[in-house]
């Protein structure tokens, strides 16, 4: 945008379609840069200013404080969204003056690395400067970029793929729809203990299986023979595993050599995004050799669709079918204190895992939680104890409340069969779904 600066476009047609939720938040970005804001200055004093030694929390504040003031209105969701990246406006090269000041940011035009495009500086001297350390990160940002696109791509229509198009170009579409449906499955082909140390190495010695249920694909990925979108595929391939792979990783720091027969993992801090791949939790059942394993996920962001099921059980692979294992994922939005204290039931977890969570100190975090749980626990007690002693001075012989509680019994027996017949809810639809068919039709 040439008169912001903040905000790069991949072409003009897209600049004029992003015009409509740009232009307010470009005026507020341009009165910043060339001093002329509107935000009193009693104003910047008292809320602002004490926020200056907090880089994270000043900057949205003081871009979000002039809009506001400019406006009269609170930034709609796109707004906002672009407020948050202009936030994360720096230039690559950490010692740059800019840095310390937002309105002096916002007057550079950052150039980025021709290569990646995942870093920029507000000069070529900058850049020229930084050239060594961002060597070391350049690959693997444009790989990353790569990835991004390739998994976010449009489909192509079903007539671009006819019936001579190469069966190798058509597979990466195969894996690209796999990926943008719901539940993802996605696992490596081995068992026991992980032995490689990092993703090149497994990808050196594992096959790898992707499937959709709601697109009925299945389909076993072999890296070290791919033709087409190899980089790109493994990359995405590497952030879908990234969470299987990270717990393992983390069984092995916490010494859990031998788990038990059934294993119980609490994931705490879940958000949408593992509602939408539970089929990569497999891999555990795989490494760890149980014979059944209950995911529960929970997080206040967990924010599932109002007719998403609160419990389900992901395919699993042939073999683990065949050797009747178990796996079963149940989704809780709340915090883990709250989850705590409604599931006292629950057997102790084999692992406790926090993602999108601050535990700085796991041990001082658990014990607030621990105490939550003994409370509930004994609150239950107390209840229990307290309804026997109540029910031992009822009249025994009272037909009325007999005839109510056979009553309720039965209303809630014939509650739990009607859930139990239900069909579960329909997969979301996938924008690959023609796509996938055409490229059936070719063979």
């Amino acid at each position: 945008c040439s008169r912001c600066r903040a905000f790069h476009y991949c072409g003009a047609e897209h600049q004029r379609e992003g015009h409509a939720n740009h232009k307010r938040l470009c005026s507020t970005l341009h009165a910043l840069a060339e001093g002329t804001a509107k935000m009193p200055e009693a104003a910047f004093k008292r809320h602002i200013e004490p926020l200056l030694e907090d880089k994270r929390a000043w900057q949205p504040s003081y871009i979000f404080s002039e809009f506001v003031a400019r406006n009269n209105a609170s930034p709609s969701e796109a707004e906002h969204v672009q407020l948050v990246k202009v936030s994360e406006r720096f230039c690559g090269l950490r010692s740059c003056k800019t840095h310390s000041s937002l309105v002096e940011r916002l007057k550079q035009k950052l150039t980025p690395c021709p290569q990646c495009y995942g870093v920029a500086y507000c000069s070529k001297e900058h850049m020229e400067e930084d050239k060594e350390l961002h060597a070391k990160e350049c690959s693997s940002l444009a790989l990353a970029r790569d990835a991004f696109r390739l998994l976010h791509r449009s489909p192509p229509s079903p007539q671009e793929l006819g019936p001579d198009t190469d069966r190798a170009k058509m597979f990466p579409l195969v894996c690209v729809a796999i990926f943008n449906s719901r539940p993802l499955v996605a696992c490596t082909t081995g068992r026991g203990t992980l032995q490689a140390k990092h993703f090149d190495e497994l990808l050196a010695v594992e096959d790898f299986r992707l499937a959709s249920p709601s697109l009925g694909v299945d389909i076993l990925v072999k890296p070290r023979e791919l033709k087409h979108d190899k980089a790109e595929l493994t990359a995405v391939i590497s952030d879908a595993l990234s969470y299987p792979l990270t717990l393992l990783h983390a069984s092995r720091v916490a010494d859990v050599k031998s788990p038990p027969a059934h294993c119980e993992l609490h994931l705490i801090g879940a958000v949408h995004f593992e509602w939408w791949c539970t089929g990569i939790f497999e891999e555990l059942l795989h490494r760890w050799g149980c014979d059944s394993l209950a995911v529960h996920m929970i997080g206040v962001g967990l924010a599932l669709p109002n007719d998403a099921a609160r419990a389900e059980e992901p395919p699993l692979c042939k073999r683990c079918e065949g050797e009747k294992r178990r796996f079963s994922v149940t989704f809780h939005s709340m915090p883990y204190e709250a989850f705590l204290a409604e599931n006292t039931s629950l057997p102790e977890p084999t692992m406790r895992v926090a993602f999108n969570a601050v535990f700085s100190d796991a041990e001082d975090a658990m014990q607030p939680l621990e105490a939550a749980r003994k409370a509930a626990l004994d609150d239950s007690l107390q209840k229990v104890a307290e309804a026997s002693q109540g029910k031992a001075l009822e009249d025994a012989d009272d037909d009325e409340a007999e005839a109510k509680a056979a009553a309720d019994k039965a209303v809630l027996e014939e509650l739990a069969a009607r859930q139990k017949e239900a069909p579960p809810p329909p997969a979301p639809a996938s924008k690959w779904s023609e796509t996938l068919k055409a490229v059936a039709r070719c063979g």
